[in-house]
């Protein structure tokens, strides 16, 4: 089945009986960081890890893992190269809390800037571990070479984790997801349409829509 929203949001819908307790979704947008300057690169593809790490609405991650303490729920964000959307599972008494962390996390991502700064040292532990590795020299200059040494695919490096800016990712991140007119989602599993259908006018039908037109 599918549904065409007034805001421009396709839906496709296929009720199964493979799992008697689990409800799956995906969801794309084309764009992703291909549509970026090259000086927000870095900024763009750390972007997701950085809302991840801050939270939602008016709650940290850990109050929203609190928050989401015995519910069978979760949705996770992506950008990618080419495309953004985002993916989750649910059980079917928390569906709802599911179509709610979807609606939160395209229109109210979290600045954190402790949990940034503890991101950000992670990744320098990363990028030190990983320079100590010689089979990752073999597998740089593969990549680089390959690529004609563009900066989007310059292996990460302390300069690199340098670049990594809060207000810049979450920009970036609220530029992706503003516009949910094309945006399509797909969900597969125990629900009946009627069940469905509120819940997609609802959350789904009430997502921003600007008119954008990306390739």
């Amino acid at each position: 089945t599918i549904w065409e929203l007034s805001n421009g949001v396709i839906v496709w819908l296929k009720p199964t009986e493979f799992q008697n307790d689990e409800i799956l979704f995906s969801s794309y947008s084309f764009g992703g960081h291909s549509l970026v300057a090259d000086e927000d690169f870095v900024a763009a593809s750390t972007s997701v890890t950085v809302v991840l790490e801050g939270g939602v609405g008016e709650f940290s991650q850990i109050e929203l893992e609190k928050k989401l303490a015995g519910k069978v729920a979760s949705v996770t964000p992506w950008i990618g190269e080419l495309q953004e959307g985002m993916r989750g599972r649910a059980s079917p008494e928390d569906l709802e809390t599911m179509f709610q962390l979807l609606f939160a996390y395209f229109t109210a991502p979290r600045a954190d800037a402790e949990a940034f700064q503890g991101l950000v040292t992670r990744y320098r532990g990363f990028v030190e571990n990983r320079n100590a590795r010689p089979e990752m020299a073999y597998s740089d200059t593969i990549s680089l070479t390959m690529a004609n040494y563009h900066m989007r695919v310059a292996p990460w490096s302390l300069e690199r984790v340098d670049k990594m800016n809060l207000e810049r990712s979450i920009a970036v991140y609220q530029d992706r997801f503003a516009d949910a007119g094309d945006f399509r989602f797909f969900f597969v599993g125990n629900f009946s349409l009627e069940q469905m259908k509120p819940l997609i006018t609802n959350w789904l039908g009430g997502l921003p829509s600007i008119g954008r037109e990306e390739t």
